[in-house]
């Protein structure tokens, strides 16, 4: 998730427009903080260098005639122009850069779940944003049908516990295809499109490449990033988080369950949803991937605002749809 506060911008004072070394350090390989700030700056320092080229030109006309004026000026200023630009973006700049570094950080962003409240008296709801606002969320009268319910607990006790595990993904296509066997097991097993479960993990975890570690760097194999409540009783991980209070992002510290592989992940997914009231009417779109991914949001699954639509967009992604064959 994006820190709300804006980036304090580094960089060297003595910077040169021509260090090209410079330019490939800011890829340090893992889409850092620092490395989203330092690109940002980058861009500023290419837009206010197009500035000082309007500025030239529209003084152009100016220098007609004069002997001042020749190919080698020209050079030197442009020279200049190139210099300047990159230390006009230093420091506080023009605040361009501020702004790219709010968007690119959306992107490198891991959405989280909201903290459960006294569990006496949200039973077993987890905190959404309805609950947050003061409102209480009402249970769907459709989990009356308890045959469905216990019908899901059941096949989902019956799913196996061995597959091979990678810690971590390189690339979306690999997460989909190591993934995708068992998101079309459990998504059979809730009646929901797998494509959901599987955009969905992508969300939470940035295609599988920051999946929460413990201190030691242990994977916790969460694909959805359920927190570790009152009712959960295995292993958890803490882990810094930001959450969205009415729209504000706070950043604060969290339980969250761990787990042995992915697939006691994808299980407990099925486990947590299934056997939760509120996620009823979610289930019951499940068929359709993008109005699922709606009814969990408006449900409380997650306290980012723009949950659904973010999901919505790996749903049509190029990539989501071309390694599924979709």
């Amino acid at each position: 998730m994006m820190n709300a506060s804006a980036p304090a911008k580094s960089g060297p004072s003595n910077a040169m427009y021509n260090d090209l070394s410079a330019l490939k350090s800011l890829d340090d390989g893992k889409n850092s903080d620092a490395s989203i700030k330092a690109v940002a700056q980058q861009f500023e320092s290419v837009f206010v260098k197009m500035m000082l080229d309007s500025m030239r030109d529209a003084n152009a006309v100016f220098s007609e005639g004069s002997y001042l004026n020749s190919n080698e000026t020209d050079f030197y200023q442009d020279m200049l122009d190139n210099q300047l630009s990159l230390t006009l973006s230093q420091g506080k700049g023009m605040g361009l850069a501020d702004v790219i570094y709010r968007q690119l950080s959306q992107y490198n962003a891991k959405p989280q779940r909201v903290e459960t409240l006294d569990q006496t008296t949200l039973s077993d709801r987890s905190v959404g944003p309805a609950v947050m606002q003061g409102q209480e969320i009402p249970a769907s009268a459709g989990m009356a049908e308890g045959a469905q319910h216990s019908s899901l607990s059941t096949q989902h006790s019956a799913l196996s516990t061995q597959h091979s595990e990678l810690i971590s993904f390189s690339t979306p296509e690999e997460f989909i295809q190591h993934l995708q066997p068992l998101a079309d097991k459990v998504g059979r097993a809730m009646g929901v499109d797998p494509k959901a479960l599987l955009a969905q993990a992508a969300l939470e975890t940035g295609w599988g490449k920051y999946i929460n570690q413990n201190e030691q760097g242990a994977s916790s194999y969460n694909l959805f990033n359920i927190k570790a409540d009152a009712r959960w009783s295995g292993d958890r991980i803490s882990v810094a988080t930001v959450e969205y209070n009415n729209g504000v992002a706070v950043r604060e510290r969290a339980q969250f369950r761990a787990y042995n592989n992915f697939e006691e992940s994808f299980n407990d997914y099925l486990k947590f949803i299934s056997e939760s009231p509120r996620y009823q009417q979610a289930l019951e779109q499940g068929s359709n991937a993008s109005q699922y991914a709606t009814e969990l949001q408006q449900a409380g699954y997650a306290t980012d605002p723009r949950y659904a639509d973010k999901i919505g967009q790996i749903l049509s992604s190029n990539v989501f749809n071309t390694v599924r064959g979709a």
